[in-house]
């Protein structure tokens, strides 16, 4: 166990303005990818985040080891669950609102499931254009729009991608969905 003094000094030393950016930069990226269509977390909440993983590291709600773990993994760490955490919460919070089954009720169906086609199409063609020759990427939007799996087992066995691959394709799929036109990403 650290005392107290070596972990303060060890959170001084680690703790600079390099880092603190990095971090600020890291929770408002996390931020946006769960804030979807609804934007159910925003900006003022990575800076929340940031400062809340600092202040319960030095009171030590939050256990930080500086033998095991660097501060800045250690805080990368928490900022990431608690974006989701949060991100979570408050999608739960948004289903409970009643307000969404009386707009949902004032639009009749079949208007809104044309609305929603024409959506994704517009959303898949934008990606497809994105996409050029990466095959994994390809591979992984075939695999959920044509097929429509959806769940990583599912697109693992349909596209037969090695775990690692499917990380990599998912992750530069979803740096395009964060490149593709504000109406599109922000479309009801």
């Amino acid at each position: 166990m650290t005392s107290e003094p070596t972990l303060r000094a060890r959170f001084d030393a680690e703790a600079t303005p390099a880092l603190l950016d990095k971090l600020q930069r890291v929770a408002r990226a996390r931020v946006r990818v769960y804030a979807g269509r609804t934007h159910h977390v925003g900006e003022s909440d990575a800076d929340d985040i940031v400062m809340s993983c600092l202040a319960d590291t030095m009171d030590g709600a939050l256990h930080w080891d500086p033998a095991k773990k660097a501060l800045e993994s250690h805080l990368l760490d928490a900022i990431r669950f608690r974006v989701r955490d949060l991100a979570r919460k408050r999608l739960r919070e948004l289903r409970q609102v009643d307000a969404r089954d009386e707009e949902a009720a004032a639009v009749p169906a079949d208007d809104r499931a044309r609305e929603l086609g024409r959506l994704v199409t517009e959303v898949v063609v934008s990606l497809e254009e994105r996409i050029g020759d990466d095959r994994d990427v390809a591979l992984l939007l075939d695999a959920m729009v044509r097929h429509r799996a959806l769940e990583r087992a599912e697109i693992l066995k349909e596209t037969r991608m090695s775990k690692a691959a499917y990380r990599n394709a998912r992750r530069r799929l979803d740096r395009m969905l964060l490149q593709l036109p504000v109406d599109l990403r922000r479309a009801p």
